[in-house]
């Protein structure tokens, strides 16, 4: 269980990655970003994880 558990921090650590750096060839590439937050904000609220993570700009 506990090696279960180590695994299970570590892939997370890699999905982050992955999603960081995601986000970073969307912009060296000329695309924006947010669309990237958009699509997974899609497939959570889809899939019923989440209602909504999408993050909303606020005009300050």
């Amino acid at each position: 269980m506990l090696l279960n558990l180590k695994l299970l921090a570590v892939s997370r650590e890699y999905e982050s990655e992955a999603d960081q750096l995601g986000v970073q060839y969307l912009w060296n590439a000329g695309y924006d970003p947010k669309g990237f937050v958009t699509f997974f904000d899609k497939m959570a609220s889809e899939k019923g994880y989440v209602r909504s993570a999408s993050l909303r700009e606020e005009n300050v």
